[in-house]
């Protein structure tokens, strides 16, 4: 029996990295200077939107929520935005409440965000010493804006774009590093509430979209990088009091550096069924309970390739009480790579204490 490592986590493994790069996408050391001036034109006209981070949508589109507090999240689909109505605030939070619910029609509104982000990385003795070196570091740019246009109270269509770039890398973009144009989410949504209170709703997204599964351990954002994951989602979502319920089959967009050329038909398939709730069972904590599949029809790996296929099964207990927080996740994989069998689990805990002030 061979024994394999867990689902590996998108941020550091082939998930989202090509096995190799055309090397003249390596071949770029003199970078000419005026795409810099260009991307900060663009951060100039975009700094508006960024400076408020992301938007999304609210949880009540009722009338005014003066002491209502905006909260943004790693996906700017999932922000929940106060809906003020005519008490808009003043000053740069003022220009940010007017972005938001834009009336279009009657019972069609739009609201609008985006992100800058600028980072500096310096790494000493990168690849060992082995590879040309950035003696001054690099510079990471991305831009994102997005629009969310909802339609009446069951149907959603959501749209970002962005923009990635570096300068400085003496090896050149790796395929974290840029992309000029793309949709990093694109879908079209729609909800029906079940049964007569409305207190359930059953809810369908299909497109191009982000995923983060519970504390991010098998599957993530990947923010550290310039360009973050997604993937060609179909996805059904039902929430009930308590518990949501989330099923959905996916692709892994391959990635690339041009404009509006990223691709759907990459040989991985990820598909899984995560509930997340059950705060009435463990006091002062929540439950996630889920499953997720993932199979490549081409893995490789230091010890050969071939076809691999995985099976996660894992439950994560959360929650806070005084002081006191904590986060504990078990899970048990098993499946096949090539004609070896898998077989791997886990458990990881991340508990702290408070120091009272």
């Amino acid at each position: 029996m061979q024994k394999q490592p867990l689902h590996k986590r998108p941020d550091h493994t082939p998930l989202h990295t090509p096995l190799h790069e055309d090397a003249a996408d390596r071949n770029q050391t003199n970078r000419p200077f005026h795409w810099a001036a260009l991307m900060s034109v663009i951060m100039m006209t975009l700094s508006p939107v960024s400076a408020f981070a992301n938007a999304g949508q609210s949880e009540n589109n009722d009338t005014a929520q003066p002491s209502c507090e905006n909260r943004y999240g790693f996906m700017p689909y999932e922000d929940k935005i106060c809906k003020r109505g005519s008490d808009k605030r003043d000053g740069i939070r003022g220009i940010q409440d007017r972005l938001k619910y834009i009336p279009l029609a009657e019972g069609v509104e739009l609201t609008l965000g985006g992100q800058v982000r600028q980072r500096y990385e310096y790494t000493a003795n990168q690849g060992f010493g082995e590879s040309l070196q950035d003696g001054d570091g690099a510079w990471l740019q991305r831009l994102t804006l997005h629009g969310d246009l909802r339609i009446g109270t069951h149907f959603r269509v959501f749209a970002e774009g962005f923009h990635t770039y570096q300068l400085g890398r003496k090896n050149g973009s790796g395929p974290l590093d840029e992309n000029l144009f793309e949709f990093q989410n694109a879908f079209v949504e729609t909800s029906i509430p079940l049964g007569d209170s409305g207190a359930s709703t059953l809810s369908a997204r299909i497109g191009r979209q982000e995923l983060a599964l519970g504390s991010g351990r098998l599957l993530s954002v990947r923010e550290g990088p310039n360009n973050r994951l997604n993937f060609d989602v179909a996805r059904l979502t039902l929430d009930i009091p308590d518990w949501k319920i989330d099923g959905f089959v996916a692709r892994p967009v391959t990635q690339k550096k041009g404009v509006l050329d990223d691709s759907f038909g990459d040989t991985r398939w990820l598909w899984s069924v995560y509930a997340s709730g059950g705060s009435n069972i463990i006091p002062a904590s929540s439950i996630d309970i889920y499953y997720i599949g993932f199979r490549d029809d081409f893995g490789n790996y230091v010890q050969g390739a071939g076809q691999e296929e995985r099976h996660s099964i894992g439950t994560r207990v959360f929650g806070a009480s005084g002081l006191w927080d904590w986060n504990w996740e078990g899970i048990y994989q098993f499946g096949t790579f090539g004609n070896g069998d898998i077989q791997a689990w886990m458990v990881d805990t991340d508990t702290g204490f408070t120091l009272a002030s």
